[in-house]
Parts: C-alpha cells; structure tokens; sequence
C-alpha cells in the first residue's frame, strides 16, 4: 500500500528512487494525520484500481472531508504534492 504507482507497472521506474520514496512518505504521513489508512491492504486490486482511477490525492482529499481532520492547510498542501500521480511533478 506504500509503493508508488509507477513501480507497480515499470521495471524502469526503479531507476527513480527518491520521488517514490516522496510517494511513500506522503502516504504514511497522510495516515498517521487522518488516522486512517488511505488503501485497503486487503484489497490490493481495488486499491491499485482507487490510485490509478482516482489518484490518491482525490482518496486523500475524500477521506479528509468524511474524517472531519484538523485544518492545516500546509501539511494538506505538502501531502497533496507528495501523492500525485506523475512522479515527474512530486
């Protein structure tokens, strides 16, 4: 639930570490400030369908509103950055 979506379909990705570890960090920090984990480890295919379909920022951003989390406008833009789908833009 930590690996970054370019990683799951591309051996070359593996050349990039550091904007999938940026990937991973925001997915950790996301869960510990939402208490909440972003993916269902249970359901791997629905999960890569939810990162892939509707990116992680919109399932951070929904999981945000429906948990009511503190404002913190910085974090959330911090998160927001790490969690995009193009690991060129993180």
């Amino acid at each position: 639930q930590y690996t970054a979506p370019e990683l799951l379909f591309s051996a070359a990705a593996l050349q990039d570490q550091h904007s999938s570890a940026i990937w991973s960090l925001g997915v950790i920090i996301a869960e510990l400030y939402l208490g909440s984990s972003l993916f269902d480890p249970a359901r791997f295919q629905e999960s890569v369908h939810d990162i892939l379909g509707n990116d992680a920022q919109t399932s951070f951003l929904k999981l945000y509103r429906r948990l009511r989390a503190p404002q913190c406008p910085d974090l959330i833009h911090f998160l927001l950055s790490c969690l995009k789908l193009d690991p060129r833009e993180r």
